[in-house]
């Protein structure tokens, strides 16, 4: 609401958070990182209008600030921030994230255009922590088909919930690496209907914590580590 009452405020206050933000990137970058993230959980709700008025040369700064320090840049953004994509690009980071309610494939065809890397966008609650290592293995899978390669981090759509399951992650990265084995390994657990790995899953966080359940996970865990060859 200040955007459109009280710009002047406004502009006063992004002028001190930027001031804030280079001052932390520095820290950050003699610490040794190499990539600076800017996380912004408000401007997939303003207008592009109001993001270009307001918001452009702030982060412009902060991004050129970074690769100055000779560190990499990412832009962040909480929400659907679809239409914000263009502006975004605009302040020329390195590399953009986006949330899981963002099309990626769409969205790559902007970044693209501005030669960005865009990485995400997993979906985290129903598919990392609630979902299948084959459906993890599948959603990663699926993508890869559908996208241009180039400039792509897979990677969750945000902060990832504490309790996913770790052959989740496992099947994730194992799709990203060896698409093409997971790919047939997908299909054919899917052909099979293999469910028992979840059942049991179930059962060990139970009160009886069957042993017998715990060492079938983790030797199809580990199975799993190189997508279902024997």
């Amino acid at each position: 609401m200040d955007m459109i009452l009280d710009e002047n405020y406004v502009k006063e206050l992004m002028d001190f958070t930027t001031e804030v933000a280079l001052k932390m990137a520095d820290y950050y970058i003699e610490a040794g990182m190499d990539v600076i993230a800017v996380v912004d959980p408000l401007v997939s709700q303003i207008s592009p209008d109001h993001f270009e008025a307001m918001c452009h040369e702030p982060f412009e700064t902060i991004f050129e600030h970074v690769r100055q320090k000779g560190a990499l840049s990412s832009f962040f953004v909480c929400g659907n921030a679809t239409r914000q994509m263009e502006v975004m690009c605009k302040t020329k980071p390195d590399s953009v994230s986006i949330d899981e309610n963002v099309d990626i494939i769409k969205a790559k065809e902007i970044t693209d255009r501005y030669g960005i890397t865009i990485g995400g966008n997993i979906p985290l609650t129903t598919l990392m922590l609630h979902g299948t290592q084959q459906e993890n293995m599948k959603y990663v899978v699926d993508l890869l088909g559908n996208i241009s390669h180039g400039k792509l981090i897979v990677a969750p759509g945000c902060d990832m919930p504490y309790d996913v399951p770790k052959e989740n992650a496992i099947g994730v990265a194992q799709a990203v690496k060896e698409t093409e084995r997971c790919a047939r390994w997908s299909r054919t657990m899917r052909a099979r209907n293999w469910t028992s790995m979840w059942n049991c899953r179930t059962m060990t966080r139970s009160k009886s914590r069957s042993s017998k359940c715990l060492h079938w996970i983790q030797r199809h865990a580990q199975h799993a580590h190189t997508c279902g060859t024997r």
